[in-house]
C-alpha cells in the first residue's frame, strides 16, 4: 500500500518556505517583526495557553528564539496559526512593562487552504510541548475530519485512522481508542477527562458503557472526587453485556440472534470469542487472527 506523506501531501504550499526556486528547492520565508497587539488567536485552536510561567521566564532571558507562524486577515492583523503561547506569554510581559517584547518573529503564511493552516496547526504543537490526554484527543478528532475531506479531494491511500496515527506519531489503536472517548463518552465524563481528573485508560473504558452506567459512574466521580481505571472495571464488572451470560466458563446467548440489533451482535460476538480464545486459537499465527477479528469487529462498531 502507498505510503502517506504530508510533505509530499503540500509540496507547493510547504509549511516553512515560499516559492521553490528553479533548482526546486524552497526558498526560505521571510521573517517579519510584527507587534504582538497585532496578532489575533485563531479560533480553531484548541490547546491551552495557560501555565506558561516557564516558557516566559524562558523568553525573558533568551527572547522569542523561534518564529511564530501568522495569517494576513482582511483588517490589516494576522491571525496566529503557530505560536499561541509564545504570544500570550509576550502580551503577559509588555503588560509588566517589559515593552522589549512587543515584536516577536513572524513567518508569513499565505496559503489559503484553512484544511493546511489546521493541519499545520496541530502537526506543531504535537511535537513543540507536552499534551493533555484530552488535547491529544482533540488533535485526532481534528485531523480525523480534515484528512476525511483530503482523503476524498487528494486520493490519500489507507484508512483515515492510519494516516492519523501517522502525523502524531502514534499507534492506530490508539487512535481508536480517542475516536471512541470522543464519539462515545456522556460530556460529564468528558469535562472530568478534559479536566485532567479522569485519565485516557479510564476515560476509554466508560466510553463502552451505555449512557446510563456513564451517568451513573459520573455520580461515583463527584463522590469520590475522581475515578481510578480499577473504579471503572469494578463498574464494567456489574454491567453484564446484553446478549451474553457473564461467565467465562459458559458462554451462552441469552436470545436470539435475529432479536438483536447491530452492536449488540458485535458486542456478543467479541464477547464469546475473547472468552473462548485459548479454546478456539492456538498461539503463534493464530493468535495474530484472534486479534484481527476482534479489531476488526470493534473498529465496525466504531464506525458506523
Amino acid at each position: 500500500m502507498a505510503k502517506f506523506n504530508l510533505n509530499q501531501l503540500l509540496s507547493g504550499k510547504s509549511l516553512n518556505v515560499s516559492e521553490s526556486d528553479t533548482t526546486g528547492q524552497p526558498a526560505l520565508l521571510k521573517i517579519v517583526s510584527l507587534s504582538i497587539f497585532d496578532l489575533i488567536p485563531s479560533e480553531d485552536n484548541f490547546y491551552s495557553v495557560e501555565n506558561i510561567a516557564e516558557l516566559k521566564a524562558s523568553i525573558e532571558l533568551f527572547g522569542v528564539k523561534q518564529n511564530l507562524t501568522v495569517k494576513p486577515l482582511d483588517n490589516g492583523k494576522y491571525e496566529i496559526i503557530v505560536g499561541h503561547r509564545r504570544h500570550r506569554a509576550c502580551i503577559e510581559l509588555v503588560n509588566e512593562g517589559k515593552t522589549d517584547f512587543e515584536y516577536v518573529p513572524c513567518s508569513i503564511e499565505n496559503d489559503s487552504d484553512e484544511i493546511m493552516k489546521n493541519i499545520l496547526l496541530i502537526m506543531t504543537n504535537s511535537t513543540n510541548r507536552q499534551l493533555t490526554d484530552w488535547e491529544k484527543m482533540k488533535q485526532a478528532e481534528e485531523l480525523r475530519k480534515y484528512f476525511e475531506i483530503l482523503k476524498k479531494r487528494e486520493r490519500l491511500p489507507g484508512r483515515v485512522r492510519d494516516l492519523v496515527a501517522e502525523v502524531l506519531n502514534t499507534s492506530p489503536t490508539q487512535v481508536a481508542r480517542m475516536d471512541a472517548i470522543s464519539n462515545n463518552l456522556i460530556d460529564d465524563l468528558k469535562e472530568a477527562f478534559k479536566e485532567g481528573n479522569l485519565g485516557l485508560s479510564a476515560a476509554y473504558e466508560l466510553s463502552g458503557l451505555p449512557e446510563e452506567k456513564q451517568k451513573e459512574a459520573f455520580d461515583e466521580y463527584k463522590e469520590k472526587s475522581g475515578l481510578s481505571l480499577n473504579d471503572v472495571k469494578e463498574i464494567k464488572q456489574e454491567t453484564a453485556p446484553p446478549s451474553v451470560e457473564n461467565d467465562p466458563k459458559k458462554i451462552k446467548l441469552t436470545r436470539d440472534f435475529k432479536n438483536m440489533d447491530v452492536p449488540e451482535k458485535v458486542d456478543a460476538a467479541i464477547n464469546f470469542l475473547k472468552f473462548n480464545r485459548s479454546k478456539i486459537f492456538q498461539t503463534g499465527q493464530d493468535m495474530k487472527i484472534y486479534k484481527f477479528i476482534v479489531e476488526a469487529l470493534e473498529d465496525y462498531k466504531l464506525y458506523n
